[in-house]
């Protein structure tokens, strides 16, 4: 199967039909349950009451319906507090993961438009998002929330919260830096979260990547930060480029940074 096929199925539940009000997501397959795991880091995500759950089912059926009352109504519920904002995020980015399990019949000229309409919603909510998506990009499974499966992300969803995460922009800074300094945070999982502060195009992360292009130990994450100061678009950062470019240990980092200064430098032209 195709990257691009993969990444195009990643919207498809959309369109699975509406719940009956007050039902929740349950495991479609009892034996793949596993002990959720904790969130790691300083923002964890904050559990719903029972009476927000019973609130929010009737809400999430106006989006099930595609009711035209949905975005008031999320908007209202999300500003209630932080249980209830994470709680239209998670299941927001469930509907990325759900596909990876679950067959959905969608016409394929459909899926870029429903991704879309994800990542709209996504962005609309904002902040509340950036722990979910932040987490989603690493750690290797995190729970899914009241009778939902656990997430189990792989490198095509993470690249999809890179997306809105940049989108999202200014308001995900802080929690990307905390998870890029978490001691179980891999070297694979920091290359992500540096990927995604150079897609929020804030020229504040400018300092905090260059650190990581000259002192990160792993050529991976050096790479990585090369190419997200080259998408930052700062071009300030066309030192610590050139240095790396020409100094750099490593072969592959310093054909990412040359390829990063080639990329500031078409922007200058």
């Amino acid at each position: 199967m195709s990257r691009g096929y993969l990444f195009l199925l990643l919207v498809a539940a959309c369109s699975s039909a509406p719940r009956a009000a007050g039902e929740s997501p349950a495991y479609s397959n009892p034996a793949r349950r596993r002990s959720a795991v904790e969130f790691s880091g300083e923002r964890p995500l904050v559990k719903a009451t029972e009476a927000e759950q019973r609130e929010f089912d009737k809400v999430w059926l106006l989006y099930r319906k595609g009711d035209r009352g949905w975005p008031a109504a999320r908007d209202a519920f999300a500003a209630k507090n932080d249980a209830c904002a994470y709680l239209i995020s998670g299941h927001l980015i469930r509907h990325y993961y759900r596909i990876s399990t679950h067959q959905v019949g969608i016409p394929m000229a459909a899926y870029p438009k429903q991704l879309r309409l994800i990542q709209a919603e996504l962005v609309a909510i904002g902040e509340p998002c950036v722990p979910f998506l932040v987490n989603l990009m690493v750690l290797d499974e995190i729970p899914g929330g009241r009778r939902q499966e656990p997430y189990r992300p792989d490198d095509i969803m993470r690249r999809e919260c890179i997306e809105v995460l940049g989108r999202i922009g200014t308001p995900a800074i802080q929690t990307l830096r905390e998870a890029y300094a978490r001691k179980d945070t891999t070297p694979k999982a920091r290359r992500f979260v540096l990927t995604a502060l150079g897609a929020t195009r804030d020229r504040a992360v400018r300092p905090f990547i260059e650190d990581a292009l000259k002192s990160d130990p792993s050529w991976e994450v050096r790479a990585g930060a090369a190419m997200a100061l080259g998408h930052l678009g700062d071009r300030q950062a066309a030192a610590s480029l050139r240095e790396a470019a020409k100094s750099d240990a490593d072969p592959g980092v310093r054909r990412r940074a040359a390829k990063a200064l080639n990329r500031l430098a078409g922007l200058e032209s």
